[in-house]
C-alpha cells in the first residue's frame, strides 16, 4: 500500500496515459485497422512492437548517442527475427 501513496509514481502514471492514449489512438489502432482491411491482421501486433523496437533504437543510437556492442546488436537482431517468424 506505501506504493499506492507514491506520489513520484502517480506522476509517473499521468505522464504514461498522457503520451499513450493518444499514440495509440491517432497510430496503433488505425494502424492495426489498415493491416485488417489488407487481410494481415495477424501480424498487426507484432508488426507495431518490432517498429517500437526499432524507434526505439533509432531514438537510443541518434539522439542518446548510445553504443551497443556486438552482443547487444546480435540481441536486437535476434528478437526483430522472433517478431518476423511469428508473423509467418
Amino acid at each position: 500500500m506505501k506504493t499506492m501513496r507514491n506520489k513520484l509514481a502517480w506522476r509517473y502514471v499521468f505522464y504514461l496515459t498522457i503520451f499513450e492514449l493518444p499514440g495509440s489512438f491517432f497510430l496503433l489502432y488505425p494502424g492495426m485497422d489498415i493491416l485488417v482491411k489488407a487481410n494481415a491482421g495477424a501480424i498487426a501486433y507484432p508488426l507495431m512492437v518490432a517498429s517500437c523496437i526499432i524507434g526505439f533504437e533509432f531514438f537510443s543510437f541518434f539522439a542518446l548517442r548510445e553504443v551497443r556492442t556486438k552482443v547487444q546488436f546480435a540481441a536486437l537482431l535476434l528478437s526483430l527475427f522472433g517478431v518476423v517468424t511469428i508473423c509467418f
